[in-house]
């Protein structure tokens, strides 16, 4: 076992959260900076990465597509004729529902 993996095995769960939430944060900076790139100039390693965290940067810059409703393949339409979708509400999209 390494050196490393020693002082993770007795670090608290709380500090092991935080540490996480640090490296995911480093990571998805570095994705950011890499999505202004162009993909063909990247390494293999590199491309399979952005593949992954492509979607979380287009959250975050506000430019991911719109997810397709699952309940209603897009359409926006209910079980039943002239109904809505009870997810989308008769968008075709994914969106957040309100707080109730």
């Amino acid at each position: 076992m390494s050196a490393a993996h020693d002082v993770y095995a007795y670090t608290a769960p709380a500090q092991l959260a935080q540490r996480i939430a640090e490296l995911e944060h480093d990571c998805l900076v570095m994705a950011l900076r890499l999505c202004g790139e162009s993909p063909l100039t990247f390494a293999p390693e590199t491309a399979a990465v952005m593949d992954k965290w492509r979607p979380r940067c287009e959250e975050e810059l506000g430019t991911a597509e719109p997810r397709i409703c699952a309940t209603c393949n897009g359409s926006g339409e209910g079980l039943h004729d002239g109904t809505r979708c009870h997810d989308c509400h008769g968008w075709g999209i994914e969106r957040e529902r309100e707080a109730a």
